[in-house]
């Protein structure tokens, strides 16, 4: 026949092997759930770098493509200028010439500029990007140890139970024997040991 005293702690041990193993299960999710969200972050990070590289890329051909445009500009003034009999390297018609030259180096940086800061823009987020990656990968945990957590928990707990609770002593030969007083101390089979 089976002890009074196992069936409790057979439970007992058993709701904390359950409890660990979900614990376990959780934490497997979890680290799943982080490895995810970090790749997640890391492609958002390289792709930031894509859009860095294609906004100065931008920007270099918009600047490229002012220079023609004032090249183009200077040129038909000073066609004109010198189709009406002038003289275009002198006097007022260069300085006309100098100026819209100087306007359009101008206009070219600032759009350099302008794809230089959208670049910037994009490195900033993509370094988001990876701190974000890298905090989800540290996020993770080891699933085992708040598994064996459970499990010791557990077992102190069916040996709370074996040893009757709280009490000051404990009782090793069976049902014929109890406790008493508050010295605590132990009965074994009858006889009180004092002392303890």
């Amino acid at each position: 026949m089976c002890n009074p005293m196992v069936i409790p702690l057979v439970i007992t041990l058993a709701g904390a092997a359950v409890s660990a193993y979900g614990q376990m299960q959780q934490a497997k999710a979890a680290n799943a759930q982080a490895d995810y969200q970090s790749k997640v972050a890391n492609n958002n990070a390289r792709t930031a770098e894509m859009e860095a590289q294609y906004a100065e890329q931008q920007g270099q051909k918009n600047a490229e493509a002012q220079r023609r445009r004032t090249a183009v500009l200077v040129g038909a003034q000073r066609a004109r200028m010198g189709a009406s009999g002038a003289v275009v390297d002198s006097g007022s018609f260069l300085d006309l010439t100098l100026d819209t030259a100087h306007q359009g180096e101008l206009d070219a940086m600032a759009l350099l500029e302008e794809g230089q800061m959208e670049a910037w823009r994009a490195r900033i987020q993509g370094t988001n990007y990876q701190a974000q990656g890298k905090l989800f990968g540290m996020s993770r945990t080891n699933p085992y140890i708040g598994a064996a957590g459970t499990l010791l928990q557990g077992a102190g707990q069916a040996g709370m139970g074996m040893m009757g609770g709280a009490s000051s002593g404990f009782n090793v030969g069976g049902a014929r024997g109890t406790s008493t007083g508050t010295g605590g101390g132990f009965n074994m089979g009858g006889g009180r040991v004092s002392g303890l």
